[in-house]
């Protein structure tokens, strides 16, 4: 068998760390962060507890290491929605449907993650970085509601926020129970309102 390149390694690398990140999720999100051992991770990635390390120094690092695609998956989202050419209602309207399909397509993952999210104690050191990404949606959001006119741009984004959080995590306890394309149209016309924007846009 010939000797495996640089770029084969680097994929076997990456599809390494995937699973071990998946099987953590899951893991987590079934028994809790403080009742998930490296072993068990371990032991349900196929891998040896010794080549876990060689990915991940601890558990924590593991959690960091989640928490950070998330955090990556935003930045790249709210980065694509302000490279396009678009006024601030089709902005906040592009957020809606793909955040939709986004949660549509892989519902498992993202059901597990929000079961993830509701373990403040796991979350607790990395709380200052999601406090952080938090201030700076809400800012662009705030940002978006102002152009468009809305008297309290800064409630608007927060209610924008809790109304998208209440979509999904209905969706994701329910699926196909809960109306979602037409709750994601519903808010979409609620969108058109805000400070008259559609009347002279």
């Amino acid at each position: 068998m010939s000797p495996k390149s640089k770029e084969q390694f680097a994929s076997i690398r990456e599809r390494s760390t995937a699973t071990i990140k998946d099987t953590a999720l899951r893991l987590f999100a079934r028994n809790g962060f403080h009742n998930t051992s490296i072993s068990l991770i371990a032991k349900e990635a196929g891998i040896s507890k010794g080549l876990l390390y060689n990915y991940f120094e601890s558990k924590e690092a593991l959690l960091e290491g989640i928490i950070g695609d998330v955090i990556d998956v935003t930045d790249q989202f709210l980065a694509s929605v302000s490279g396009q050419d678009m006024t601030p209602f089709d902005r906040l309207k592009h957020i809606v449907t793909s955040s939709v399909d986004m949660v549509k397509a892989n519902p498992g993952y993202w059901k597990l993650l929000t079961s993830l999210g509701f373990q403040t104690e796991a979350l607790e050191k990395l709380e200052p970085i999601l406090k952080a990404k938090q201030v700076q949606v809400i800012a662009y959001l705030e940002a978006l509601f102002q152009e468009m006119g809305a008297a309290c741009p800064k409630e608007e984004a927060y209610l924008f926020g809790a109304q998208m959080d209440g979509m999904m995590l209905h969706y994701l306890t329910v699926q196909d129970a809960y109306p979602l394309d037409s709750m994601q149209d519903f808010l979409i016309k609620k969108l058109e309102n805000i400070g008259g924007y559609h009347k002279t846009n």
